[in-house]
């Protein structure tokens, strides 16, 4: 099981050229290689994600509903706790013949991220170098250019996000992000962030559908 603390935002369109130079000024993180996730619609449901990445099969659900966090003047955001259970779904196709059924719709996600990383073994944060090292606590931040296959349509729509998630010792996730993320943003931010655009990825597909 992995548990982590996260505040994520999204929206339509592509990130400007100012959000990319204000996310990257630092040279410790790292963009990933383009991945495709794909998440099982479950209508209604915000407190729990089912998909398929990377080979594997995930399983992720709420700890603790949303809670309203005032980070900073600008920085609103709605924050809360998940638990993950991952497993290895072998052969993709061979694990679709076998547990996913006709009449289940899925949504392909396709995301490009960009990784910040931050330390918080001594309860002060400091950023270090994506990959560098194992950490018992941290926080990463994310900003993710993304594309969503919408379920049953060849419509596609192109979003993108920012998020930090915290790990570690799961009675302290909410405080490392309460450590993290305003220090963040004293290099101000090119945008401002809202309660509304704040949404955990089950409330984001929900919304899309």
């Amino acid at each position: 099981m992995y548990f982590s603390g996260e505040v994520r935002w999204f929206f339509r369109g592509e990130p400007s050229r100012d959000v990319h130079l204000w996310f990257e000024a630092d040279d410790l993180g790292r963009s990933e290689t383009q991945r495709t996730d794909e998440y099982l619609v479950l209508p209604g449901c915000e407190t729990a994600s089912v998909k398929l990445r990377d080979g594997k099969f995930e399983i992720k659900a709420s700890t603790k509903p949303p809670a309203r966090t005032r980070y900073s003047e600008n920085v609103l955001g709605l924050c809360d706790t998940w638990v993950k259970w991952s497993s290895s779904a072998g052969d993709l196709d061979q694990f679709r013949g076998q547990f996913v059924r006709a009449e289940d719709d899925w949504i392909a996600v396709t995301k490009k991220r960009h990784l910040r990383l931050f330390s918080l073994e001594s309860d002060t944060p400091s950023e270090i170098a994506v990959g560098q090292s194992w950490l018992s606590r941290g926080c990463q931040a994310e900003l993710t250019r993304i594309a969503v296959q919408l379920a049953r349509t060849d419509h596609e729509e192109n979003w993108w996000s920012l998020s930090f998630e915290s790990f570690g010792d799961r009675d302290t996730l909410l405080d490392s992000l309460d450590l993290v993320v305003p220090g963040f943003f004293v290099a101000a931010a090119p945008l401002s962030l809202d309660y509304e655009s704040s949404l955990s990825y089950p409330a984001w597909l929900n919304r899309l559908m």
